[in-house]
């Protein structure tokens, strides 16, 4: 897929594979303290050439923002396809990976692998907490892991009556 230059602020249509959730780290600005910023990694991904509407190969990997608009989706599962509109911004694309794509929006399940879908806090802060309980021995081993915003996403379970071992289970399932 070609990105010219004249075509970068524009929004386009991408397929793409969930493969995990992880979390960036930004220090800030206020504090000695780490902010994470929960973030899903995603594979084979596709855009939708604009002149033939066809799906064209993109690059094998890219993140995106862990935002409350695919948090409305609900859990995802590593393996499942999901579609959704954003822009691409950054240099030259290769084939091991996609630059950035920026302001992801309008995000539907193409390929479900799941029937029934625990949600997914719209609070960032507790998608943190969410993608730590998923992650946790990963996180732990890069010192990512914070059980205090765990404990409160697992508040955040109880309060909602779903149960968090089946969620965070979910999650990890494999395709």
């Amino acid at each position: 897929m070609d990105f010219g230059l004249a075509n970068l602020n524009k929004r386009y249509v991408f397929h793409a594979t969930i493969q995990e959730y992880s979390l960036d780290s930004e220090w800030s600005k206020t504090k000695q303290d780490n902010v994470w910023k929960p973030m899903i990694k995603l594979s084979n991904i596709y855009c939708q050439a604009p002149t033939t509407g066809l799906f064209e190969f993109a690059g094998n990997d890219a993140k995106i923002s862990y935002t409350k608009s695919i948090a409305g989706l609900g859990q995802l599962i590593s393996g499942e396809v999901i579609e959704f509109k954003a822009r691409y911004v950054g240099g030259a694309i290769s084939y091991s990976s996609l630059g950035q794509l920026m302001n992801p929006s309008k995000f539907r399940i193409v390929k479900p692998l799941i029937k029934q879908r625990y949600p997914v806090p719209y609070s960032e802060y507790l998608r943190v907490g969410y993608v730590m309980e998923v992650n946790r021995d990963k996180l732990l081993d890069l010192n990512m892991y914070d059980q205090e915003i765990v404990d409160q996403y697992d508040d955040w379970c109880d309060t909602n009556v779903y149960k968090k071992n089946s969620a965070a289970d979910q999650s990890n399932a494999k395709s």
